[in-house]
């Protein structure tokens, strides 16, 4: 069972020690475990600790009010044997709140997927306010690159002529006339 945890540090965590990291597809507007409603994105991040077990939480982020809530597994140490109990209710957990989880199958990414997936996440950073300026700078970035409307446009005429051009006629390009009239006697005798 996953609770809430406000007092619990999170910002030392190195990408070599992640198992698993899920980030919500979505953001939803939440109830905050503290009161009021706030609109907020969430992650699931099991990792080795220093103990030499594993450790598991969640973290909703609140990109408007620059804060987040932290949940942890109430066992902070999970055992091998428990750590898909914990992740499959950590996945659970943001599913009920409405999230649509993805699996980033970190483990399985090379280095340079590795590191685009980590600066998208809040708990990489040393505090929240870097995350929030990172956002910011990638958000205004994305907007000076956007494409003029008139290459958008000569993209679509393009897709339109070819889709007015004639298909192939494929059944007389793959099946010869003899192999056609075998396949129609064949399934008329049914």
């Amino acid at each position: 069972m996953y609770q809430y945890r406000p007092d619990k540090a999170i910002w030392s965590i190195r990408a070599e020690d992640i198992i698993t990291l899920y980030m919500s597809s979505n953001r939803v507007q939440i109830s905050r475990f503290g009161g009021g409603v706030a609109e907020g994105s969430a992650f699931i991040c099991g990792y080795r600790n220093i103990r030499d077990s594993f450790s598991m939480f969640i973290m909703i982020y609140y990109s408007q009010l620059r804060s987040f809530d932290v949940y942890f597994w109430d066992n902070e140490d999970i055992e091998l044997d428990s750590y898909s109990e914990a992740e499959e209710e950590a996945v659970v957990f943001c599913e009920n709140m409405g999230f649509i989880m993805n699996n980033t199958h970190f483990r399985m990414a090379s280095d340079e997927e590795k590191r685009l997936i980590i600066l998208e996440c809040p708990f990489a950073y040393r505090n929240i306010d870097e995350f929030a300026k990172y956002i910011e700078r990638r958000a205004s970035i994305s907007k000076e690159i956007k494409r003029p409307i008139s290459e958008v446009l000569n993209v679509n005429k393009e897709v339109q002529t070819q889709a007015k051009a004639k298909p192939p006629k494929l059944s007389q390009e793959i099946f010869s006339d003899a192999f056609t009239r075998k396949l129609a006697r064949l399934l008329s005798s049914f």
